[in-house]
């Protein structure tokens, strides 16, 4: 069992520390009889469905064809409330987190200087967005979004080092900024869907989990 007074150092060191047995109070095994449980290396998402919560778990070892939604009655809620609520990812992990948020910002700016576009849609890890965020912005009339002020983004790497960072300019010295709030929601969506031959028949494979954010602008 691992020491939840380390989950605080980092989500990693605390995940890679954690086995299903802080997550699951029941019987995930690797096989039937006894056995391993299987290590959790991180939470991605929760959603609720048909009236309970359910986590996304990422296993250890295993790609994200193996993640699986797990009810939160089958985890252990207070190792659920560490790694997915309150950790924070290492310096590295925000700072590419960061480089993302900037580059679909700017990539959003082009395009509406050219041709106008509400929303962009991108990869982060949740585990980066959640800590980027996390205690900042207000929530908004729709449900799971966050209306997001400049200010609630001094998480990121980008904001003291690049005042402007909001701004796009072409070439021309003509150019468009941010209209704030931008409205961001973390979604999860699946790869497309490939099928595999299996004694003469077509059945499909398992789908890859792809993190993301919609960023919706003014």
């Amino acid at each position: 069992m691992a020491d939840r007074r380390k989950h605080s150092e980092g989500f990693y060191r605390s995940l890679n520390a954690l086995s299903s047995a802080d997550f699951m109070e029941s019987r995930r095994k690797r096989k039937k009889g006894p056995g391993p449980y299987y290590q959790v290396e991180r939470v991605l998402s929760c959603r609720r469905k048909k009236g309970k919560n359910e986590y996304l778990i990422r296993w250890k070892g295993y790609t994200s064809l193996e993640d699986t939604w797990e009810v939160e009655e089958n985890l252990n809620e207070t190792a659920i409330r560490e790694a997915f609520r309150t950790s924070k990812p290492s310096e590295e992990r925000i700072k590419e987190g960061s480089d993302l948020l900037a580059v679909a910002i700017l990539q959003h700016l082009k395009s509406k200087h050219q041709t106008a576009s509400a929303t962009t849609v991108m990869e982060i890890r949740h585990d980066v967005f959640n800590y980027i965020f996390r205690g900042r912005g207000r929530p908004s009339t729709k449900s799971g979004c966050i209306l997001s002020e400049k200010n609630d983004f001094n998480r990121c790497s980008f904001f003291k080092e690049c005042n402007d960072w909001n701004i796009y300019t072409d070439n021309l010295g003509d150019g468009t900024q941010v209209v704030f709030p931008i409205r961001a929601k973390a979604l999860v969506s699946l790869a497309p869907q490939t099928h595999k031959l299996v004694e003469g028949k077509l059945v499909p494979k398992p789908r890859y989990h792809l993190e993301k954010v919609s960023l919706s602008f003014n």
